[in-house]
């Protein structure tokens, strides 16, 4: 079933741990109804980020990781990789401007 989640944070940048600045970090956070917190990770080539790009989440070039995030205890679970679609409507490495678009996919689990 799809995860249905209260936004609460998003976060995009060049992973400061990366070679050359050629892979952008993609962080969504949402809370569910019962309070724990999700967040999807997303690794991409800065390449191919865009508006109007779609990217498949191949586990290797570009990936993404969901968590399970438990405010009340500090505890995270990985739950898996993301196998799946990244759509931006709009899309730019550079700072201060907009990324908008949907994750599509199929969690691939146990982690």
């Amino acid at each position: 079933p799809p995860l249905v989640l209260t936004p609460t944070g998003t976060l995009a940048g060049f992973d400061p741990d990366a070679a050359f600045q050629s892979v952008v970090t993609v962080q969504v956070i949402g809370q569910r109804s019962d309070g724990l917190l999700e967040a999807l990770l997303l690794s991409l080539d800065s390449q191919a980020v865009g508006s109007g790009a779609e990217i498949s989440l191949d586990l290797f070039g570009n990936s993404g990781t969901l968590i399970t995030f438990d405010p009340g205890t500090m505890a995270g679970t990985a739950e898996g990789l993301l196998s799946g679609t990244v759509t931006f409507q709009e899309a730019s490495t550079n700072p201060g401007e907009p990324m908008v678009g949907s994750v599509s996919g199929t969690l691939l689990e146990p982690f």
